[in-house]
């Protein structure tokens, strides 16, 4: 039974085919072959009916004769003589006939020799010699004595006995014939019966064998095939119209989601789908809405980051939203680096200032010190009082701008940070690429498994199909955003080199700094030398 069940529907149907087949064969065989038997009993039949006929021809023939003769001695006419020579060659014609007709029979050979030698006997010492003695007057007499004797009573008897002896043998043979060919209709009827009630158990066998195996496993997938869309209308209701219905519904749900994904990998996220399939083709309808929402979502947070908002709170949607989570990532580490970036640049501004102030104000006091020899003295305490003020005011702008150089570098980690982080986004679309080639790779053994299934599965193999373009699709949108992933590692690698570039301007600008630094405390101790050698020349003016 298990060996049925494996079997091909094909192959189902040709084995029950063959199997009636067989039995209808073998019942025709045997009729064939008892019909080839009741055609030989009957002409075997018709051979002893026409061998007892023919001997009784002859036995006929013989009593012409003998008729003929009579009527001759009788009334001495040569026209009673006729039926005696018709009878003579009907006699030896019948004779001969028979012969040939039993000639396969060497006893009735032997009897019809017997009967010829009966007939040949009587004619020659019989009827040729009454014959001869009719000729002469003188011896009609004794030519009717012949007959009146019974010369020829024994040869007739004896003729009549084998006649008799001849035709109880056919006759035997007759029935025993009969008998064999009662028995042939006989066994014909009960293999014709037979045959009937035998193909009959054969076909409720085959008839429950094939509602076990194929009706029932089909009605099976056709439920199957209903759970995951509402079959359409096809004009067939039973299963395997049924099964095409579900096998329509599903290829064009499938056509729709592949219509979305389609848009999907070329960006476009405004299509989807409205129509209610039902069953899991429905389920794949939501869920391929909700992926949908979920990357405009997305989108919608890359769109605010790029025009520089980053107050944006990207919410992964689990832990496995890789996508999410690195998004997230990123926003985090963009505003460090903002951050970095912005106190730093605060701390040059609030330098700058700070020199300009106190460059502004040594113009000042040499400008005072040159407008008038007579105030330099009372100027110089004053003016050195500034220079000390420059030099402590240039000590803190050297602090600021070292500072700044560190921010600066700080910045140049932050960037580089955001670099892995971008490194890591391209990694992790890397992972969704896999995810789809793997996907096409399932595509394509359901695709070879439907092949398998032949023309049932020819609904499922375009699904197959279609489910891998969508594969393919999806790898190749997984490696636009890669490559996108990795432009944006390029332009983050930019800023880093150009934060790179500005840390050795920013190290130089706290170089300058210093020396600034070291110059105003020369001119604090130069001021304090000439503020002396003006209170001395002031005291030798005075």
């Amino acid at each position: 039974m298990k060996f049925f069940d494996n079997l091909s529907i094909p192959r189902k149907l040709m084995l029950a085919l063959g199997m009636m087949l067989i039995a209808i064969l073998g019942v025709n065989a045997v009729i064939y072959l008892k019909s080839a038997e009741i055609r030989q009993t009957t002409r075997w039949t018709d051979h002893t009916n026409e061998v007892i006929a023919t001997t009784n021809q002859a036995l006929a023939a013989m009593i012409d004769q003998e008729t003929g003769l009579r009527g001759f001695l009788l009334a001495g006419d040569n026209k009673f003589l006729e039926p005696y020579r018709n009878g003579v060659a009907e006699f030896d014609r019948t004779v001969a006939k028979a012969k040939q007709l039993t000639s396969d029979n060497p006893a009735q050979q032997q009897r019809y020799g017997e009967m010829q030698k009966f007939g040949d006997t009587w004619r020659r010492d019989v009827a040729e010699r009454a014959i001869t003695l009719m000729a002469s007057p003188d011896t009609r007499e004794a030519a009717r004595q012949i007959e009146i004797s019974g010369a020829g009573k024994a040869s007739m008897d004896g003729l009549r006995a084998k006649v008799t002896e001849i035709v109880g043998v056919e006759s035997a043979l007759a029935v025993t014939r009969k008998q064999a060919q009662d028995a042939a209709f006989d066994l014909t009827e009960k293999v014709i019966y037979g045959g009937m009630a035998l193909d009959t158990v054969i076909a409720f066998a085959i008839g429950f064998l094939l509602t076990r195996t194929v009706a029932r496993p089909i009605g099976l997938v056709s439920a199957k095939l209903a759970t995951l869309a509402i079959p359409v209308e096809t004009g067939r209701h039973d299963e395997v119209g049924q099964m095409e219905g579900s096998a329509l519904a599903v290829e064009s749900a499938f056509r729709d989601v592949s219509g979305v994904l389609t848009a999907v990998s070329i960006g476009d996220l405004t299509q989807s789908i409205d129509r209610n399939y039902g069953g899991l083709s429905q389920e794949v309808s939501q869920n391929l809405k909700a992926m949908t929402a979920n990357l405009n979502q997305t989108a919608a947070l890359a769109d605010a980051i790029a025009n520089g908002d980053l107050t944006v709170e990207p919410k992964p949607l689990s832990d496995k939203d890789v996508l999410g989570i690195s998004l997230e990532n990123m926003v985090a580490k963009l505003r460090d680096v903002a951050s970095q970036v912005t106190s730093a640049a605060a701390n040059m501004s609030s330098g700058s200032q700070e020199l300009s102030a106190s460059a502004e104000q040594l113009s000042q006091g040499s400008t005072e010190q040159a407008s008038s020899t007579e105030e330099a003295s009372a100027s110089m305490e004053e003016m050195a009082a500034n220079v000390k003020q420059n030099a402590e005011n240039a000590s803190q702008t050297e602090q600021i701008a070292a500072q700044s150089a560190k921010d600066a570098e700080a910045s140049g980690a932050a960037v580089g940070k955001a670099v892995d982080a971008m490194q890591t986004i391209a990694a992790k679309i890397t992972i969704v690429q896999e995810i789809a080639r793997q996907t096409d790779l399932l595509a394509l053994n359901a695709a070879v498994e439907a092949a398998r299934a032949g023309e049932h599965g020819r609904g499922f193999a375009v699904v197959a199909s279609e489910v891998r373009k969508l594969a393919e699709r999806s790898q190749a949108a997984a490696a636009e955003i890669g490559a996108l992933s990795v432009d944006t590692v390029k332009v983050a690698q930019e800023a880093g080199s150009m934060l790179s570039r500005l840390v050795p301007d920013i190290k130089k600008t706290a170089e300058l700094v210093e020396e600034i630094t070291a110059a105003c405390r020369e001119q604090d101790v130069g001021s304090g030398q000439i503020n002396q050698a003006i209170q001395q020349l002031d005291k030798v003016t005075q």
